[in-house]
C-alpha cells in the first residue's frame, strides 16, 4: 500500500494497491467476519452458480424369494444457488497526509484495518440477515427450509440451558451431520450464557460447557465453537418485546457456501469525483486534493442444505 501511497496519483485511473497487500486486507476480513470465521465453502463464481441436486430419491423394496425387484427412478432438480453482488467502500484521504505519512506503515495500518473492519461489518450484517433484495444477499435467518428452533413464546425471552440444549437436539432429530458446527450470536447473549446453570445446578463456565479464546470474540457452547457478532441486532420486536436478538446454530457450516466472482479490489484516485450524502452534493478530489481509496468485493451466501440451520428467535437478555 505504502507503493501507491507515495506515488500519489494517477490521471489514467488510480493505482491499484499492490496483490499481496490486498490480499492481506481480505485476510483480514474475513478474520473480522463472524460467518467466515466459522468455515464455510468459498467457490469461485462467474455469472451464476446452479445446483443439481435429487429432487425425488430411489426407493427400496423387501422382495419374495425369486420375484422381480421394483424399480424405482430419482428425479433431479436444479436451482440457482449463487449470483455474486458487489459491495463497497469509498474512503477519501487527503493528499497533505499521504505525503506526509509516506514511508509510514502507521497510516498504512490505519487504512488497511479501516476497510477491513467496514467490509466485515457489511458482509457479516448482509450473510446473516440480508433479504435478497436491494443488491445485498439473503441472509441465513431468512433461508427458507431451515429446521425451526425452540419456542421462547409470543414476546420471546430469555433461553435457559434446555433450549440451548434444544436447538442443538432438533437438527439431531433431522439427521444432520455434525461434521463443522458451530454458532453465531450477539456479544449481549453471552452475559445471557453466563448465568445459565446445567442439569446439576453449575454455571456453564463452571462446568466447561462454556469457554472463552484469547480475544473474548469466540470460545465453545455446549462443545461446538461460537463467534460473536455486533451484526445481529438486539432491538427486533417480537410481540410486546423490543429488545429480543436470535442465536444461529448449524451442524455443519461447511454447507454455507460463498461465491466469490472477485476477491478484493482495491483502486485510487485522486481525479474522481464522489458524493457523500448519497448525491444532494459532490465533491471533486482533484479540486479538493484528495485521494479516493475504492475497495469492491462480489460475492454471495447460499445455504446448499438449509435444514442443517437452525435459528432460535425472541432471544431476551
Amino acid at each position: 500500500m505504502n507503493k501507491a501511497m507515495a506515488e500519489a496519483t494517477d490521471s489514467a485511473g488510480g493505482y491499484a494497491v499492490p496483490t499481496e497487500d490486498a490480499g492481506e486486507i481480505m485476510r483480514l476480513i474475513r478474520a473480522r467476519s463472524a460467518v467466515m470465521r466459522m468455515g464455510p465453502r468459498v467457490v469461485p463464481v462467474a455469472k451464476e452458480l446452479d445446483v443439481t441436486s435429487f429432487a425425488t430419491g430411489s426407493a427400496a423394496y423387501y422382495v419374495a424369494e425369486n420375484a422381480a425387484i421394483p424399480t424405482s427412478e430419482p428425479t433431479l432438480a436444479q436451482r440457482a444457488l449463487l449470483r455474486p453482488r458487489e459491495l463497497a467502500a469509498l474512503v477519501p484521504v487527503s493528499n497533505r497526509l499521504l505525503r506526509d505519512a509516506a514511508g509510514s506503515s502507521d497510516l498504512e495500518s490505519v487504512i488497511r484495518d479501516d476497510l477491513a473492519e467496514v467490509l466485515a461489518l457489511r458482509t457479516d450484517l448482509a450473510f446473516l440477515q440480508g433479504i435478497g433484495t436491494g443488491g445485498e444477499p439473503l441472509g441465513i435467518r431468512n433461508q427458507p427450509g431451515l429446521t425451526p428452533g425452540p419456542d421462547l413464546g409470543t414476546d420471546g425471552g430469555t433461553p435457559d440451558f434446555d433450549d440451548f440444549k434444544n436447538l442443538v437436539a432438533g437438527l439431531r432429530a433431522a439427521n444432520a451431520p455434525f461434521q463443522q458446527p458451530g454458532w453465531i450470536f450477539n456479544p449481549r447473549t453471552i452475559n445471557t450464557l453466563e448465568r445459565l446453570k446445567d442439569s446439576t445446578g453449575r454455571y456453564l463456565a463452571d462446568a466447561g460447557l462454556l469457554t472463552f479464546g484469547a480475544t473474548g470474540g469466540g470460545g465453545t457452547l455446549l462443545g461446538f465453537p461460537f463467534a460473536t457478532s455486533t451484526q445481529i441486532p438486539t432491538t427486533i420486536t417480537t410481540g410486546t418485546s423490543n429488545d429480543t436478538s436470535y442465536v444461529i446454530f448449524s451442524s455443519d457450516w461447511s454447507e454455507a457456501w460463498v461465491g466469490e466472482n472477485e476477491s478484493l479490489r482495491i483502486e485510487l484516485s485522486d481525479q474522481a469525483t464522489y458524493t457523500p450524502d448519497g448525491g444532494a452534493t459532490f465533491v471533486s478530489a482533484f479540486q479538493n486534493r484528495q485521494t479516493l481509496f475504492r475497495a469492491t468485493v462480489c460475492h454471495d451466501l447460499a445455504l446448499r442444505r438449509p435444514n442443517l440451520f437452525s435459528t432460535l428467535t425472541g432471544v431476551r437478555p
